[in-house]
């Protein structure tokens, strides 16, 4: 059973169910390791995904939503609709927080006619008075925007984000994109290099459960035939995820793999790359294979598409 409220913050979910899981279990970033034996790890939980999830939403009697299919299925269709925004904050010191302006996604402490509050920013503004320009950021705060000037914000976390947009739904954002952000952001922090490698893992490994929980909501689904929606999976990834294709594969038509690629915005163009460079060139990971028409299709597209990921 879930309780939500009917308007609810995937973002705001995801932090509270995170923090909750070392203590009431909660399924979906709970972590299978550890179990005592094979048939533990076997049975105990596959029930939960098979069986009907009951949503109820705590500020309303409705047994039915809008839609006519349930709490249950606006639940999923609210999740698959929010999870591109989906973020992993990263708290900041003194110098990180003096070396950067504040940004769209930052978690900051604000001056508001009420006094001191804390909330996101969603969005920056910029008017130009007398050349001067005057910025004014929309700082979403329980529910709320408010219109702040740069002097009264201080930045307390920077977002991480998990998901990148595309023309034709949301893809995860590349490993190597994540390390370099949280890089970026624990580059200003005085503390030794193994304390940053430290957080640095504790950081992927919160990502990773994030990436987690929506894959088990996926699956339970597919297993209960709950539809999932078009936008949070582009369909190069559904025949990779769901159909067990990769690129390369008979079952997975070169052709299709084109449009796919190319609806979504992420086709290398062949046009001076056969024969001449390398798939280093592309993933940098030493692989010094001569991309041809066939390798380009069996090895550099699984690496920087699937694998990367």
């Amino acid at each position: 059973e879930i309780q939500v409220k009917q308007n609810f913050n995937l973002q705001q979910l995801f932090d509270l169910w995170h923090d909750k899981a070392a203590d009431d279990k909660t399924y979906l970033f709970r972590s299978l390791d550890g179990l005592n034996n094979a048939k533990q790890s076997g049975n105990m939980h596959a029930w939960k995904l098979l069986t009907d999830w009951k949503v109820k939403y705590e500020d309303t009697e409705e047994d039915m939503a809008i839609d006519e299919g349930g709490p249950t299925r606006e639940f999923f269709s609210q999740v698959f609709r929010q999870m591109g925004d989906l973020t992993v904050m990263v708290g900041i010191g003194k110098k990180c927080r003096e070396s950067n302006k504040p940004s769209v996604g930052d978690s900051v402490n604000f001056l508001s006619n009420t006094g001191k509050k804390i909330g996101i920013i969603v969005k920056k503004s910029e008017k130009v008075f007398d050349k001067k320009a005057k910025v004014t950021y929309h700082v979403l705060c329980d529910g709320v925007i408010e219109k702040v000037r740069q002097k009264k914000i201080t930045i307390q976390q920077k977002p991480i984000r998990l998901f990148e947009q595309t023309d034709e739904g949301y893809i995860p954002e590349t490993d190597e994109k994540i390390s370099h952000n949280i890089d970026c952001i624990l580059q200003y922090e005085d503390m030794s290099e193994g304390k940053k490698e430290a957080q640095k893992r504790d950081i992927i490994e919160r990502i990773k459960v994030y990436y987690r929980a929506i894959g088990r909501i996926m699956l339970h689904c597919l297993a209960t035939d709950h539809p999932i929606s078009a936008a949070a999976m582009p369909r190069f990834y559904q025949n990779v995820l769901f159909r067990k294709c990769l690129p390369g594969e008979k079952d997975y038509h070169r052709s299709d793999i084109v449009d796919h690629l190319s609806a979504i915005g992420l086709l290398t163009k062949l046009d001076g790359v056969l024969n001449v460079m390398t798939i280093d060139d592309f993933v940098f990971d030493g692989d010094d294979t001569v991309i041809t028409p066939d390798t380009y299709f069996t090895k550099l597209l699984p690496k920087q598409f699937v694998r990367s990921r």
